[in-house]
């Protein structure tokens, strides 16, 4: 139900006029092109764009399909994005120490964890539950007395 006596102390009628914008100043400015020009000329921290999903997808993809001399390419190379090259640069260290953990977080993070099948079961193959059966009236009666003599 509305309030027929709502207290309206405060606040101000027409505020905004019409035509005009309530953010006069405009939306704030992002502050990591700041950050950017800290370590970049101001002319590559405006042209700085920062990766898309999309774009991480597809590199993440393509990550997985090279061969070992490609993605050391990649680790050198310069001009490429730092996620890319810290990626396939723990894909060197890790190759080079017998290990696939980065490879194995890409391939999750693409198409999921393997699924693994978990099979329960009791005591030499058996039923880990065994099956319910039903009670004759007899058998019931008597679980009923049972439980009504300890409780």
């Amino acid at each position: 139900m509305a309030n027929s006596n709502p207290n309206t102390k405060g606040i101000e009628g027409n505020k905004w006029h019409k035509g005009r914008s309530g953010n006069p100043a405009g939306r704030p400015k992002k502050r990591t092109r700041d950050v950017y020009a800290l370590v970049m000329t101001p002319t590559e921290a405006k042209k700085f764009e920062g990766l898309t999903a999309e774009e991480v997808r597809d590199l993440d993809t393509a990550l997985l399909s090279m061969r070992l001399d490609e993605v050391s390419n990649l680790a050198k190379a310069i001009e490429a994005p730092l996620y890319v090259r810290g990626l396939a640069m723990a894909i060197l260290t890790e190759t080079k120490q017998g290990k696939c953990g980065t490879i194995e977080r890409l391939r999750e993070r693409l198409y999921g964890k393997a699924v693994q099948p978990v099979e329960l079961t009791g005591k030499d193959g058996s039923a880990l539950i065994p099956p319910a059966r039903v009670l004759t009236k007899d058998e019931a009666r008597e679980l009923l007395d049972d439980l009504e003599k300890r409780y």
